[in-house]
């Protein structure tokens, strides 16, 4: 299970809703908050995985359906 928030130390204990979209987790596990920007080299591949989460999540919730 997900926590839906979490104290963060760094901030000075600023207490940060957590998203429970798969999107948004997969953009959390990116984003670098020291740098603030998204971490990584390959970030055509995060665009893909992240448009790939999106449309999961939409399908997951009812809005997407596979109607011909």
């Amino acid at each position: 299970m997900i926590p839906r928030s979490i104290e963060d130390a760094a901030d000075g204990g600023v207490r940060v809703e957590l998203p429970q979209s798969l999107h948004g987790q997969l953009f959390l596990l990116a984003y670098d908050r020291f740098r603030r920007r998204l971490d990584g080299n390959d970030r055509w591949r995060f665009g893909l995985a992240l448009r790939t989460a999106l449309l999961a999540d939409l399908y997951l919730t009812g809005h997407l359906t596979t109607e011909v």
